[in-house]
């Protein structure tokens, strides 16, 4: 019994033995030293040079390829972005000046946001102007980045096209929200070509501590309904003025207004049983800024018509203000003009 015993201990062990040379783990050594990884590599070598094709032909690789490659690729690029940038800015910046310029003549002709039927008159004419203009500018900056060169006569826009252009900002214009009263410049004694935000006024009361800091906030926020200046103190400025709507008589007020020599003025001077006080109307507070505070009060003061002021709106522009901006964007390929097609 013994020795069967010993004979069943000995086949236990050698059991054991080859269990643990199975389970031996074999050195990383070994693996390199027995070609394992060069087999590996001639096994998935033709699937990894497969997808190093795939990925080399893929469309964004290839084009940024050949747009940074070389020298000229990139001289290349560099014109192009070029041509899709600066023709819409300068058609932009040429509204802009465009319309600057009509506020200019405005003043000339004595014609403010305020006045009937002309403001909108002028400001139509102003608007077609400057998108015309826009669009000429644009045209010219696209050929000459495109071209290197202007080419003589063909340089310039047809009329039609230009009318197309004239048209098409005005129409833009009008869809993104704007006035054209509100292109000329403001009359310090009526409500200005900015004014947006206001509060209802207390009668001819100035302005509490509460509706200051609501003025204030306004101000920083919209700038000066006349001018649009957005630095300094704001004035709760009453629209319209006290002297206009609470002055003593009819008279007054009308001289207060420039409305003195007018026919109806006259009229009801002479004529007794007409109504000589001015109708109740229902005051605003608009923030103004102390430089168009002062011209409003010099010209209430001495009984003249108000003072026009220049506006120019402060920070990002208003949605109708990127009219020659998209002027600019647009592709205009029609360059031959009227004395051209003629000579045709």
């Amino acid at each position: 019994m013994p020795a069967r015993e010993d004979s069943q201990d000995d086949g236990h062990r050698q059991e054991k033995g080859h269990a643990a040379e199975k389970q031996q783990v074999v050195p990383m050594g070994s693996l390199f030293g027995s070609g394992f990884l060069s087999e590996m590599k001639e096994k998935l070598g033709p699937s990894v040079d497969m997808l190093t094709n795939e990925v080399s032909r893929s469309a964004p690789l290839d084009a940024a390829r050949r747009m940074f490659g070389s020298k000229d690729q990139q001289q290349i690029f560099a014109n192009r972005l070029v041509i899709c940038v600066v023709p819409p800015a300068g058609a932009a910046f040429t509204f802009g000046a465009t319309l600057l310029g009509a506020q200019v003549a405005g003043a000339g002709l004595r014609v403010s946001c305020a006045t009937p039927v002309m403001a909108s008159v002028v400001g139509f004419m102003a608007l077609g102007t400057a998108s015309a203009a826009a669009a000429q500018v644009s045209h010219s900056l696209r050929r000459f980045y495109g071209q290197g060169k202007m080419n003589g006569g063909n340089e310039y826009l047809a009329k039609d096209t230009l009318l197309v252009n004239a048209l098409f900002g005005i129409v833009a214009f009008k869809v993104l929200g704007g006035s054209f009263h509100r292109l000329m410049p403001s009359n310090v004694n009526h409500p200005g070509a900015l004014h947006s935000v206001s509060i209802p006024a207390r009668g001819s009361k100035y302005a509490n501590d509460i509706e200051q800091v609501l003025i204030q906030d306004m101000f920083k926020r919209h700038g000066c309904h006349h001018c649009g200046k957005r630095a300094g103190e704001s004035i709760a400025d009453h629209m319209p003025p006290n002297v206009i709507a609470h002055g003593r008589g009819w008279a007054k007020a009308v001289v207060a207004s420039g409305e003195a020599n007018s026919f109806l003025a006259r009229l009801r001077s002479t004529i007794p049983f007409l109504p000589f006080s001015p109708k109740v109307v229902h005051q605003r507070l608009y923030p103004q800024c102390t430089d168009c505070s002062k011209l409003q009060s010099a010209a209430l003061r001495h009984g003249k018509r108000g003072p026009l002021v220049f506006h120019f709106k402060r920070g990002v522009p208003e949605a109708p203000f990127f009219t020659g901006f998209c002027i600019g964007s647009m592709r205009i390929d029609d360059s031959v003009t009227d004395d051209a097609r003629t000579s045709r």
